[in-house]
């Protein structure tokens, strides 16, 4: 049942991906995105239009939002109108709230160019600096939100760190691993793009864990015994190794798209963000974890029999012993 609820679960997982997800629209190379894809970039669209998104972009200014290098004392490589989020830490929706606000406390701009080389600077307007932790928070956030429903949004999370990865050989071009990035955010796989990708990723785990509560609890396992995530006093072990097995089904599916679409933007980048999270988990059981529990448990067993025996001599003697009286005679020093 167990190995059931995940192969269901993956494949259902890898379906929506590939039938619904799609790849990123782009009108620009005449790509027409999947239909949750657009469905969900609409959405987002619909909810800021162009007036509310001047709107914030001159309520929430900051430092390191400068798309040329016409006002930078050091030039960045590859900084354009197009790809300055994409270079910009501050605008990556993980990265921004610890390089955006320290670039907002301090009027800095941090970027890294299109040849993995870190730049940090101070910028000619600082009319941010010395902002407090939470006054410069709010503003990053106010700021990324004004860019998300951007032509060229904001990058997907943590994508940004790849224009250090200078290196690799792909495609007929022999492009590298930051080439390849950076032409995909290009075409249209920004963070609105990674909304959709999730989806399906989310369903998966929702699945899981639905099912493994749902399934523990029918067993007569108490409600706070069955809750589908860990707890300080309860882990679930099985738990993480079903989620594993059905992100690796649903990972191994999106390998099989990418191979068949030989297209870097079919990549489920949430998806193997996923997969290799429970990964690791589940290398750290089997390798530390497991065996020290399969220990603990085999020396239960062990302490049990002993008292057991235990327990047999002293019954075995006091058989003996009844209605006798029974001396120690062994000699004490200093006795």
């Amino acid at each position: 049942m167990d190995y059931a609820i995940c192969g269901v679960s993956g494949i259902l997982s890898a379906a929506i991906d590939i039938f619904l997800v799609g790849m990123p629209e782009s009108p620009l190379a005449g790509v027409e995105g999947g239909s949750l894809s657009n469905f969900i970039r609409r959405k987002i669209e619909a909810s800021l239009p162009p007036s509310e998104i001047k709107k914030l972009e001159k309520e929430f200014w900051v430092p390191y939002d400068s798309s040329t290098n016409r006002n930078l004392r050091i030039p960045v490589e590859g900084l354009s109108t197009y790809f300055h989020r994409f270079q910009s830490l501050g605008h990556d929706p993980i990265l921004g709230f610890v390089f955006g606000v320290l670039d907002v406390m301090n009027g800095t701009f941090t970027a890294i160019d299109k040849n993995g080389k870190f730049i940090k600077q101070v910028v000619v307007n600082q009319e941010t600096a010395g902002m407090k932790v939470f006054e410069a928070i709010d503003l990053v956030f106010g700021h990324m939100k004004s860019d998300i429903a951007t032509p060229r949004g904001l990058p997907a999370p943590f994508m940004t760190i790849f224009n250090l990865f200078q290196f690799g050989s792909i495609g007929e071009y022999g492009l590298t691993i930051a080439e390849v990035a950076r032409s995909m955010y290009g075409q249209g796989y920004d963070f609105t793009h990674f909304l959709s990708i999730s989806v399906p990723v989310a369903i998966n785990e929702a699945l899981v864990r639905g099912a493994y509560c749902i399934k523990r609890v029918k067993e007569g396992h108490k409600l706070i015994e069955s809750l589908p995530f860990d707890l300080p006093f309860s882990k679930k072990p099985k738990l993480s190794t079903m989620l594993f097995i059905s992100h690796s089904i649903a990972t191994a599916a999106n390998a099989g798209k990418i191979a068949f679409a030989e297209n870097p933007l079919s990549i489920n980048y949430a998806q193997w963000l996923a997969f290799a999270k429970y990964s690791l988990s589940q290398l750290k059981w089997v390798l530390l974890q497991k065996p020290a529990l399969r220990d603990k448990y085999v020396q239960g067993f062990i302490d049990s029999d002993w008292k057991e025996i235990d327990c047999v001599i002293q019954d075995t003697w006091d058989e003996l012993t009844q209605g006798s009286i029974v001396f120690n005679t062994t000699r004490q020093s200093g006795v």
